[in-house]
């Protein structure tokens, strides 16, 4: 075992992540992360249209003829013209060295379909739809990792948003498993996730020098892995096993709460004011659990819906957006607590923390959030998000937890200089 990987594992039993699996911290850049860089940018949804099942992760494949398409609302009153650029980027999401001509093909930056207006809500604000395909213009040219960041026309240096996803050419076979029983302890609190590469193509000896693989949890970014190492080499495949498998707490089930409109039975939401604007709504309170044992519940691993009103024809128009009330109680935990889930993680740092009532005693927060169907969980950490953040001390850790893990393999090949990413796997367990 490398001194990165017995850091990582020493890491999680102490209680503090300092390093990310086999590759270390990626100093290069946070995998797959989608930002808000303007407080107007809400409501981030990024889909495949032609994929059959959700994508905690968003990839699309186009040689299958898939499209990826990215949506989300300006709060405010006047639209604004919007263009986007590509960037592409290396495995550990260091921006590649390749000229941009070299990368993609077209103009340099591209021009988004004007925006649909908000339709009844108190909450007025422009809808933005683009759909990435091989006829846009720019559109990417190779397999990876790739960015797309939304601007202002005429301001290209300040950009409102930017959204991380991934082009991939499946040339490359993945076989994926994940187990409570782990390096640390059988059946106790954490999860191991473990990988098969295979290819009829490529001798396994450079398979071992060409692939790194991308292992991540429910979407999450922050305690995301590369795994370099293979603990197996064998004929036309690699494996990543044992103590070369990426190690992750196991947690605890989502939270959800699920906002139609102000007359509407709204789930887990304890009281709503319809007479302000916008509307508030106050959530049922959670407590702190890290000393109970695990309670089996089903959740969606922080994913997030828009949905409008009942008899409404389209949500992403006619949903309003609700100023929505978050408390945890629990005993003061230093450091930080954050809110996590997809609704949340582009949002800054400090716009994720919640703040404590020492009176009280709970952590709370409000937040603006879209009609819809909303996943999330409490998750501590420090205050700069530089470190994963943990589950353990808000809401405990186990072995049980229903995840939904993410696998990608990307390969360098002799004398290239790019990471083409070259096979993806889904799992949820159990």
């Amino acid at each position: 075992m490398d001194a990165c990987k017995m850091m990582q594992r020493l890491g999680l039993l102490v209680g503090l992540f300092l390093l990310w699996g086999g590759g270390c911290l990626l100093s290069a850049g946070v995998p797959f992360r989608s930002s808000y860089y303007d407080s107007r940018v809400n409501s981030l949804i990024v889909s495949v249209p032609e994929a059959e099942e959700y994508r905690p992760f968003p990839y699309y494949i186009p040689s299958q003829g898939e499209r990826i398409t990215f949506s989300f609302d300006l709060l405010e009153e006047v639209p604004r013209v919007l263009r986007y650029r590509l960037e592409y980027y290396d495995a550990d999401w260091s921006p590649s060295p390749l000229l941009t001509s070299e990368v993609q093909s077209g103009i340099p930056t591209g021009l988004v379909p004007y925006p649909e207006p908000s339709i009844a809500t108190k909450v007025h604000y422009w809808h933005y739809s683009f759909t990435l395909s091989p006829s846009s213009d720019p559109t990417p040219k190779l397999s990876g990792n790739w960015r797309i960041v939304f601007f202002e026309e005429g301001n290209e240096s300040a950009p409102l948003v930017e959204v991380s996803f991934g082009l991939v050419d499946p040339v490359f076979k993945l076989e994926v498993a994940a187990s409570g029983n782990t390096q640390e302890g059988i059946y106790r609190s954490n999860q191991e996730v473990s990988a098969t590469v295979r290819s009829s193509g490529t001798t396994a000896g450079y398979l071992e020098k060409g692939i790194t693989l991308f292992v991540a949890q429910n979407g999450r970014s922050d305690n995301a892995q590369l795994l370099r190492k293979p603990s197996f080499v064998g004929l036309d495949y690699i494996e990543f096993a044992y103590q070369e498998a990426a190690l992750f707490e196991g947690g605890n089930e989502y939270f959800s709460f699920e906002i139609l409109g102000d007359t509407e039975s709204n789930m887990g939401v304890k009281q709503l004011d319809t007479k302000v604007t916008p509307s508030y709504a106050v959530l049922f309170p959670h407590k702190n659990s890290s000393k109970q044992r695990y309670q089996t519940s089903a959740d969606a691993d922080g994913r997030q819906v828009i949905r409008a009103p009942y008899g409404s024809a389209n949500g992403a128009t006619e949903a309003d957006y609700y100023e929505v009330e978050f408390t945890f109680l629990s005993p003061y935990l230093g450091s930080s607590l954050f809110l996590s889930g997809a609704a949340f993680d582009p949002l800054p740092c400090s716009e994720r923390k919640m703040s404590y009532d020492a009176v009280r005693g709970a952590y709370d927060g409000v937040w603006l959030l879209k009609a819809g169907y909303y996943s999330y969980q409490y998750l501590w950490g420090d205050s700069s998000c530089t470190t994963p953040l943990r589950s353990a001390p808000t809401v405990g850790s186990h072995y049980q937890t229903s995840n939904s893990y993410t696998v990608v393999a990307y390969f360098r090949g002799m004398n290239e200089r790019i990471d083409k990413m070259v096979a993806v796997k889904e799992l949820r367990i159990p």
